[in-house]
């Protein structure tokens, strides 16, 4: 009983004083969100393991694995929710899709500048958090920037040629910027992870990961090309884009002819499935 009592005013203590000494760090510095989180979680485990060993000595259990466990999320889940908020004040403060001609290296310095913060957040929190958890933080703050990315061309009323080979360039580093964050978490320096794993990695953990494959195809692509990737609503691009965005699009990219209007009738039809 003793052992008992000393176990849980530990917890009791660090449960209310870490909070209050720590509590700016653990909001305002990753490192330390993912030292915290850690933790919590192990000493959650610990009791519950001290519980299953002394269920026949001691008949009250150890009340703090729940309230760690909800300390570990709710620190770690702000800290991811300032981390998205400073990816999109990032992203809206220069980041112009229209006109990329003249805008093109102002946008790409905006996501370089996401970019090199979600890599500084990779290297601070690899080794710390459990890679699953790694690649699920990683990939939902990209995400978030993504979204943001892929939105905003698509929204775009006008798009010539240049623009749209600029918008390629830009989500092939995009691109390009995901399979090196994605692909080295959890594994030790030079080393990353196999190609067969690391698609379907990226579609687990990016949810607008295909809806950027499928956008670079558009930018590039010929109508007839697009057509045929929609497949009467069944294809690729029917799988990451609505019809309303393929019509935005096709709109913006190609001048008004009977060819893009047979397209978009295509694109518009009723589908039965």
């Amino acid at each position: 009983m003793q052992l008992y009592k000393c176990i849980r005013g530990v917890i009791q203590l660090y449960i209310n004083v870490v909070p209050m000494f720590h509590g700016h760090s653990i909001q305002t510095l990753p490192f330390i969100a993912a030292l915290h989180h850690n933790n919590c979680m192990y000493m959650a485990h610990k009791l519950m393991s001290f519980q299953i060993k002394t269920r026949n000595i001691l008949r009250q259990p150890v009340d703090y694995v729940e309230e760690l466990q909800r300390l570990a999320v709710d620190h770690f889940l702000s800290l991811l929710q300032q981390q998205k908020a400073n990816i999109l004040q990032n992203l809206k403060s220069d980041f112009g899709f229209d006109g990329m001609s003249e805008h093109y290296e102002t946008t790409l310095k905006s996501w370089r500048k996401v970019s090199l913060e979600l890599q500084h957040l990779q290297i601070a929190w690899n080794g710390v958090l459990p890679p699953s958890l790694l690649h699920k933080s990683i990939g939902s703050l990209f995400n978030t920037s993504l979204e943001e990315v892929v939105n905003g061309i698509t929204k775009l009323e006008d798009i010539s040629e240049f623009d749209a080979q600029k918008l390629t360039d830009l989500t092939s580093v995009i691109e390009k910027d995901g399979i090196d964050l994605i692909s080295s978490i959890g594994l030790p320096s030079n080393d990353s992870l196999p190609i067969q794993f690391l698609e379907v990695k990226l579609q687990q953990h990016i949810e607008f990961w295909i809806k950027l494959k499928e956008l670079k195809f558009v930018l590039n692509a010929r109508l007839m090309e697009i057509r045929d990737r929609w497949a009467a609503g069944k294809g690729p691009l029917a799988d990451a884009f609505t019809k309303e965005e393929m019509d935005s699009l096709i709109r913006a990219l190609f001048q008004n002819t009977e060819m893009r209007s047979a397209v978009l009738a295509v694109i518009n039809r009723k589908t039965d499935y």
